[in-house]
């Protein structure tokens, strides 16, 4: 696994400090060494099962391919009305304005992340929806220099105020990249999914969409990164303001140009004035070695 790509998993990497040869032939360090590989490898195992699971699952969907000259509309014409359907069917209780904000949001970010014709259109409907860039100490947290050194290993990081050069330059490199240029979207309800809920601060949990199998979603490895956030308001201060929220989880499958078909989560929560915002996006049941690092 590579750090550059900070994948999220649960496999655990523990580091045995040997105290001396006494105790190593003792057969106590050597043991216990023993134990740490074998759970290592129990947990590696797990890690792709669960994601051979989901590729059997997701093999059979119907995807829809979406390339130029398509649009945001020409998305949220078929996703509105389908996310109307799952919701009825799954009993999601949320108003119909609601569901169909959420689909249209859903749709827009589908569109202007994955399939506009550039960074600088993506930027901008982050800029028009009431997202701005998150802040250096942010951008570090998320390793974004590593990213930086990866992919780009010639050239010096143009630093943290220059957000915009970073980003626009990692999406392209990335596009690059057949296992994560994203070139269709999921187009039947075996796929697509809904989930809401009303949370209480502290305990705001964001939750994956019910009678969904895990083995097919979260897996045991998933990766996200947030770029930008919203203008209007601080996330953690309005929650911890409002003691509740309204939230809700879009998930979907999509297929990258390599033929890789992988589930995506979009974490939503309405927020002042009633507005839907994007929390994060998360790339779930991921196999080893193959984080994609650039989601929001």
């Amino acid at each position: 696994m590579n750090q550059q790509h900070r994948i999220l998993v649960i496999v655990g990497v523990v580091a045995v400090i040997a105290l001396g040869f006494g105790l190593y032939r003792s057969g106590i360090i050597g043991s216990r060494h023993d134990a740490y590989r074998q759970e290592d490898a129990r947990r590696m195992a797990e890690v792709v099962s669960r994601r051979k699971a989901g590729e059997r699952c997701y093999a059979s969907l119907t995807m829809q391919q979406v390339g130029e000259p398509s649009t945001a509309g020409g998305i949220a014409a078929v996703y509105v009305p389908l996310y109307m359907d799952v919701t009825r069917e799954s009993g999601v209780t949320l108003p119909d304005r609601d569901v169909a904000a959420i689909a249209k949001l859903a749709s827009e970010f589908l569109y202007h992340r994955y399939f506009a014709p550039s960074p600088d259109a993506y930027i901008e409907w982050m800029d028009r929806s009431g997202y701005r860039w998150i802040d250096a100490d942010m951008m570090r947290a998320y390793l974004v220099e590593e990213d930086w050194k990866y992919f780009y290993p010639d050239e010096p990081f143009p630093g943290y105020e220059s957000p915009g050069i970073v980003f626009s330059r990692l999406w392209m490199r990335q596009e690059k990249e057949k296992t994560i240029r994203v070139t269709g979207v999921s187009a039947d309800t075996r796929s697509v999914t809904i989930a809401a809920s009303i949370a209480q601060w502290p305990d705001v949990l964001l939750p994956l969409p019910p009678d969904t199998d895990e083995l097919t979603w979260s897996g045991q490895v998933g990766t996200m990164r947030r770029w930008f956030t919203p203008k209007s308001h601080e996330y953690r201060k309005y929650v911890a303001q409002t003691r509740q929220l309204q939230m809700a989880t879009v998930a979907f499958i999509v297929v990258r140009e390599s033929g890789r078909r992988d589930p995506l989560a979009l974490f939503l929560y309405k927020g002042p004035g009633g507005k839907w915002y994007i929390r994060s996006v998360i790339a779930l049941n991921m196999g080893p070695n193959s984080a994609i690092a650039q989601e929001m």
